[in-house]
């Protein structure tokens, strides 16, 4: 049995496994609470206390926005290994890769959406009854629906409409993300990392926002290339490991610098997004007990991300910052969000909300499928 253990240890660290992905999630919701607790002037509303001034612990919040690039870094990667998997499949089947794209690209939205309307729904159920409510954010009669309707689909950012939950902004993101994942994809596989610096030289002229496109095109590059495996393979030994770290560091703390002072965060974000993971891949290695918080945090990133703000912002600001201290505030909301996300899971297998999702997405999918194999049969 130990050996079986051994062996299964050694594979996991030979990989960037799902396990190192819920670390690096983890790792990037922290930075993510810490940048929407401390924003300009919450330290004189709220008094806090800190050895950092005002301005300092500003610009710690804002430099903790990085967690945007981090996530969709992530969300690229993860998609890119899955993909690569069913594209495998589909080859060895002989079936057409255009219905395994599109079947693909179906489930993952289905997937992402599943999750979100969830929340949204119980949002709009338990708000209802506050300050807070939907018809105080959407307004009443048609233009209310209409505001309703289109923050239920995550693309209040896009139409610039009211939200009944400011951070729900990045779920445009991650669509269109999904949406364009497949050209980006194949552009990674034909030029690899020329298309990540190609990417930063369009970047003023495109209209995506956020401009997050580098980081998605990077995320996919290291995962066609396993990159994140063959960049901490170089520190063999002990001697190789403590220089490689105190490297890392030191580009990490670099691009934090130039960071404070250029006005181009989305590109320096852009590198620093795969540091910030293959630090946590490096630092926090795949079984160890240092990971196992961050991936404790990571499995409930998505819960966190979609109601940590109603924690903070609208219902329990007093509580969260009567802590006065940064640390403790940030573990308050972080305890608090946990604790809610738990919760939020147990009504899921209440209600077995999981397998009804599954379900939808596999009928979607089997439609998806029979309607490109159909096509296919016609050409």
């Amino acid at each position: 049995m130990d050996r079986i253990a051994a062996a299964e240890a050694s594979a996991s660290r030979a990989q960037f496994s799902p396990q190192d992905t819920f670390a690096a999630k983890g790792v990037a919701t922290l930075l993510l609470l810490t940048h929407h607790l401390f924003y300009e002037g919450a330290s004189d509303v709220w008094g806090i206390r800190s050895l950092l001034s005002s301005g300092g612990l500003l610009t710690l919040g804002l430099f903790c926005k990085v967690c945007v690039s981090v996530f969709t870094l992530l969300s690229a990667y993860g998609m890119s290994v899955q993909y690569q998997k069913r594209l495998q499949a589909a080859r060895l089947s002989g079936a057409p890769t255009y219905g395994t794209t599109v079947e693909f690209c179906t489930r993952r939205y289905l997937s992402l959406m599943g999750s979100f309307w969830f929340i949204f729904a119980l949002s709009l159920l338990v708000t209802s009854f506050t300050y807070h409510s939907p018809l105080s954010v959407y307004g009443a009669g048609v233009s209310g629906l209409w505001n309703g309707f289109i923050d239920s689909l995550g693309l209040a950012h896009m139409f610039n409409t009211p939200t009944l939950n400011p951070t729900w902004w990045y779920m445009w993101v991650a669509i269109y993300v999904i949406l364009l994942f497949p050209l980006l994809y194949r552009w990674c596989e034909k030029d690899g990392l020329i298309a990540f610096f190609a990417s930063l030289i369009v970047l003023p002229f495109l209209s995506l926002d956020p401009p997050v496109l580098p980081s998605a095109l990077l995320g996919i590059c290291f995962a066609q290339r396993n990159l994140f495996v063959r960049l901490r393979a170089l520190a063999r030994t002990a001697g190789q490991r403590v220089l490689f770290g105190v490297l890392l560091l030191g580009a990490l703390a670099l691009l934090f610098l130039v960071r404070a002072l250029f006005s181009i965060p989305y590109i320096i974000d852009a590198f620093l997004a795969p540091l910030i993971v293959l630090a946590a891949f490096f630092f926090f290695p795949s079984g160890s007990l240092m990971q196992r918080p961050l991936v404790f945090v990571g499995r409930h990133s998505s819960n966190i991300f979609l109601t940590h703000t109603f924690i903070f912002a609208y219902y329990g600001g007093r509580f969260i910052y009567g802590f006065r201290y940064p640390v403790l505030i940030m573990l308050s909301l972080l305890l608090c969000s946990l604790a809610l996300s738990m919760l939020l899971e147990l009504l899921k297998k209440v209600l077995r909300y999981d397998a009804l999702s599954t379900r939808m997405r596999d009928k979607a999918g089997a439609a998806v499928r029979r309607l490109c194999a159909r096509d296919a049969s016609i050409d």
